[in-house]
């Protein structure tokens, strides 16, 4: 539902860099979501994995002034170019693994 908010603001040029959406169930459970860009959670496991890769980078003296931001640039970059290679559907298949793993662990 999140998401076809976003594409619907986006198709009528709305701005939402500060909005929330905040849902409530029947059980008076809240859910929200930050609506437009914003800095995404991340699960432990990637921070764990961004900080080993900033480690083994900032080890180069040439490297002195490396940022946890700029690995993650790097790695947003290459996937936008993966993205438009011949790679694109084995990426896609790896990113449905991902989301189905996380709809499993949520279930447990």
């Amino acid at each position: 539902m999140a998401n076809d908010i976003l594409v619907l603001a986006d198709h009528i040029g709305g701005q939402l860099s500060d909005a929330t959406l905040e849902l409530v169930g029947k059980d008076d459970s809240i859910r929200q979501y930050r609506l437009g860009p914003h800095t995404p959670q991340l699960r432990q496991q990637d921070l764990e994995l961004l900080h080993k890769l900033w480690l083994q980078l900032a080890n180069n003296p040439e490297f002195s002034g490396l940022h946890h931001y700029h690995v993650i640039s790097l790695a947003l970059k290459g996937l936008a170019q993966e993205l438009e290679s011949a790679r694109r559907s084995e990426l896609m298949a790896e990113l449905v693994n991902e989301v189905n793993e996380l709809h499993e662990a949520k279930k447990q």
